[in-house]
């Protein structure tokens, strides 16, 4: 007998029915607010710096991607193929697990696990750059609204048809980053979470069901920025230059087509020096120990081991030893 969800689980479900619906917001450009000759939906207009800053290290799936499930990062396991993004793991054991292995799995619980193995060893790295690709944008496009080098407008669901300015001084909250999530805003009350983390496809059946008076307190608006404002501030976006960030999106593109067999991933490699480096031990002494473990693999580059090692906590690092 199937034992009731923990709360623990009902929270995890919960999150991910969240994150499906803005997952759909996003894999659906095409039912997004058109744009003017002088406004772009802010959707885009992120879009658009994206490609300005990363050019081709751009995929364009990066604000989708970023509402996928981080399966190994709190997601329980028993949640499985339960939830909303069942696709997506039957994804990950297509794409990883040869058929025949598959028809080896007893129940659903060998599958899931899996799953989660191929998703750590084939696609975790790529996702995790890819989420940092999108937070760097998403951080720059902030700091230029609440700076006022990015001009905002809001623009109503229903209503008149007319923009709105929107202050600068309106971004200065804490609060503004959940606005990202689907590009709109309260109008009456900007800060307002229920409204900003509601998708535009609920909002709308609810203002055809109930009417717009019933909630215009509530009502919200889709934000645009002005597109002269928009092609200077992305005319000055730099595309990454450090060479461990070219390292990391190139090692992660190789996994992706399979051209890095045999390498150790960097996450079995950070979990290696997480229990061997402990602050007395040199960086040479650490690589020589990892090589030493993972006998028969190799060790990935210098430019992506600097940057697992430079992320571990101060404590277990010390200065580098003499090169090995």
């Amino acid at each position: 007998m199937i034992s009731k969800p923990s709360e623990r689980e009902q929270k995890a479900l919960s999150n991910e029915d969240r994150l499906a619906a803005a997952f759909d917001f996003w894999s659906e450009p095409e039912l997004w607010p058109g744009d003017t000759s002088e406004k772009v939906f802010l959707a885009r207009a992120l879009d658009k710096a994206g490609r300005a800053k990363f050019s081709d290290q751009w995929t364009g799936r990066e604000l989708v991607e970023r509402f996928l499930p981080q399966f190994l990062s709190g997601i329980p396991y028993t949640l499985g193929f339960d939830g909303p993004f069942r696709w997506y793991l039957e994804e990950v054991v297509g794409a990883h697990i040869a058929p025949a292995d598959q028809l080896k799995f007893e129940n659903d619980f060998e599958k899931v696990s899996a799953a989660l193995d191929a998703y750590e060893q084939h696609e975790k790295l790529a996702r995790e750059y890819s989420l940092r690709r999108a937070g760097m944008v998403l951080e720059a496009a902030w700091r230029a609204l609440r700076d006022g080098a990015l001009k905002s407008s809001t623009l109503p669901f229903e209503g008149d048809g007319k923009f709105r300015s929107m202050p600068a001084s309106a971004w200065r909250t804490d609060a503004a980053p959940y606005r990202f999530e689907y590009c709109i805003v309260n109008r009456n009350d900007m800060n307002n979470r229920e409204t900003i983390q509601t998708s535009p496809s609920e909002w709308k059946m609810l203002l055809h069901s109930t009417g717009l008076q019933t909630l215009e307190h509530m009502a919200p608006s889709y934000i645009f920025v002005s597109r002269e404002s928009l092609m200077e501030w992305i005319a000055g976006l730099n595309s990454p230059g450090g060479c461990a960030d070219d390292a990391l999106v190139l090692h992660s593109r190789k996994l992706e087509r399979g051209q890095a067999h045999g390498t150790v991933s960097t996450t079995l490699l950070e979990r290696f020096l997480r229990t061997y480096a402990d602050g007395h031990r040199t960086e040479a002494q650490c690589k020589q120990a990892a090589q030493a473990h993972f006998e028969g693999k190799r060790i990935p580059d210098k430019n992506v081991w600097r940057v697992v090692w430079r992320g571990l906590p101060p404590e277990m690092r010390r200065p580098r030893g003499p090169s090995r």
